[in-house]
């Protein structure tokens, strides 16, 4: 199991990278290495699950993609923020060699209105 988490994502559009279960707060494009987790052994992330802690901003969405040595893969959820809710991804899967670097971005196309949701994302690496 892989996990994901922080306390806000940012109110204005733009794409984050998601702490590596440190609770932090987000990184900005020129950071994304820092938050990355290192695949332990070669294998097949699958069953990504994401999750707003928390109710806030305005309805407009928040894509979370799982990314592979800085590279988007299909796996995606697409969750609306002002609301606590989750979403999951069960079909696509992404290869992983050992020590690949893993992130997760969040893309916001529009504003948040606040950016407090906090998100939790996991993933299988089988």
């Amino acid at each position: 199991m892989l996990a994901f988490g922080c306390n806000s994502l940012g109110a204005n559009p733009d794409t984050r990278y998601v702490d590596a279960w440190s609770g932090g707060n987000v990184s900005t494009a020129s950071m994304v290495e820092t938050f990355a987790i290192v695949a332990p052994r070669a294998g097949t992330l699958r069953s990504m699950f994401a999750r707003h802690q928390l109710a806030g901003g305005n309805g407009n969405a928040v894509v979370y993609t799982v990314r592979v040595n800085g590279v988007n893969t299909l796996l995606t959820v697409t969750l609306p923020s002002g609301a606590v809710g989750q979403g999951s991804d069960l079909v696509n899967v992404a290869a992983v060699a050992q020590g690949d670097r893993i992130t997760v971005s969040a893309f916001k196309a529009m504003s948040l209105g606040g950016g407090s949701v906090q998100p939790t994302i996991s993933m299988e690496l089988a």
